[in-house]
């Protein structure tokens, strides 16, 4: 007959057997059987810096999963799993793994007015748009919308935002109606995006009425594309809603 190998009743040495090593994002799990049952700690220390976690089991048992969280994305860590009898003798394993990485793509979709600033069916509509950092003039030039109207954004986007972030993504977008369609100055004023700089949150004068809406694109650590809006509060003086999505890549 065949003989299938078994672990012995009661080994001396190498009593940690069947290990398995899984990642996520910010968790490492390790699997393990021992012959006798073991309580066990599992520490988990970053190969370089500092950080990590520990998981403790102090029920004795032959089969056991310890799952420990709370870690870095993309980072490289040392784990050391101790196992114990119940007669005091322990068994060391330890080994490398890394977490998994996330990458983000943060888009602009459409903009949507929500409350024209002149109150009489709004003037040239021009967008200014930034994504961590990263700036597009004139996503949406010289278009003429009204309340409740929308026009796309252009799918103006920023790609691959990294664990550094942790896949979220600080994003402003500057709404400017002229208001020449209503009323000017004797000396109309220089419109704010004709400049080098990225200009100041709200302006309200005869010429043009400006305003800045600045919100956190998150994605959450789940892969797929997941969909947000960010609107203008009461008192705007150009009310307007922005659509976007992120794009979640996790490796």
């Amino acid at each position: 007959p065949t003989t299938v190998p078994t672990m012995p009743a009661s080994c001396e040495h190498d009593c940690v057997r069947d290990l398995g090593v899984t990642t996520g994002l910010r968790s490492a799990r390790i699997s393990y059987t021992t012959n006798p049952a073991t309580t066990a700690v599992l520490e988990v220390r970053k190969f370089w810096g500092t950080g990590g976690g520990t998981a403790t089991a102090t029920t004795p048992a032959t089969a056991r999963t310890l799952t420990v969280g709370g870690l870095d994305p993309a980072t490289t860590y040392q784990w050391f799993l101790t196992a114990t009898d119940a007669a005091g003798r322990s068994w060391v394993e330890s080994g490398y793994l890394t977490t998994r990485s996330k990458k983000v793509r943060v888009v602009l979709d459409e903009v949507r007015i929500t409350d024209d600033s002149d109150g009489s069916g709004a003037g040239e509509i021009s967008a200014h748009a930034k994504i961590d950092g990263v700036e597009r003039a004139r996503v949406l030039a010289n278009r003429s919308l009204s309340d409740g109207q929308s026009a796309s954004l252009g799918g103006f986007a920023v790609e691959n935002l990294d664990n550094a972030t942790n896949g979220s993504a600080g994003v402003s977008v500057q709404l400017v109606d002229d208001d020449c369609d209503v009323f000017c100055s004797g000396v109309r004023q220089r419109p704010p995006f004709t400049g080098p700089m990225w200009p100041i949150g709200q302006i309200s004068n005869d010429d043009y009425d400006l305003w800045t809406l600045t919100f956190t694109a998150a994605a959450p650590d789940v892969a797929g594309t997941h969909h947000g809006q960010a609107s203008t509060g009461y008192g705007a003086y150009v009310g307007f809603t922005v659509k976007y999505h992120t794009e979640v890549t996790i490796s």
